[in-house]
C-alpha cells in the first residue's frame, strides 16, 4: 500500500506523455478525465505500454507484496517504485504533485522501463 506524501493535486492542470514511445508501438487508446489520464501503445506483437497520470488527492495504491518482485530505484531524482509479476512490469512514481504508472506487458526489461520513465514529461 502506497500512501502520497507532499503537495497533493486534485485536478490535471498539466498534461504529461511518454516522449520516447519504442519503435513499432502506436496509440491505441486514450481515456482522459480532469483526474485520470491513461494511454495505451501496442505493437504488431501484442506488447502492451500503459502510461497513466493522475491526481494524487485520495489516491491509494495497493500491490501484491507476496507474489511479485519490487524495489525501489531512483530515477531522473524521483523514488520509483518497481514491481514484477507474471510478465508484468510496473513501474510508479510521484512528481510535481501527479502519480504516474507505467505499465508494460510482454517482453520489457528494466533498462526498458527506465527509459520510458526518463522521457516522461509536461507536454
Amino acid at each position: 500500500q502506497y500512501f502520497f506524501e507532499g503537495e497533493k493535486t486534485d485536478v490535471i492542470t498539466e498534461k504529461y506523455q511518454i516522449s520516447a514511445i519504442p519503435t513499432g508501438f502506436s496509440e491505441e487508446s486514450v481515456f482522459e478525465t480532469d483526474t485520470v489520464i491513461t494511454v495505451v501503445y501496442q505493437n504488431s506483437q501484442n506488447n502492451t505500454i500503459q502510461f497513466t497520470q493522475s491526481i494524487t488527492d485520495g489516491t491509494t495504491i495497493y500491490l501484491d507484496s507476496e507474489k511479485g518482485n519490487r524495489k525501489t530505484i531512483a530515477v531522473s531524482e524521483c523514488e520509483v517504485h518497481l514491481y514484477s509479476q507474471n510478465g508484468v512490469l510496473f513501474a510508479m512514481w510521484v512528481h510535481d504533485g501527479y502519480y504516474f504508472e507505467i505499465v508494460c506487458y510482454g517482453d520489457f526489461r528494466e533498462n526498458d522501463m527506465i527509459s520510458l520513465i526518463q522521457s516522461v514529461s509536461a507536454n
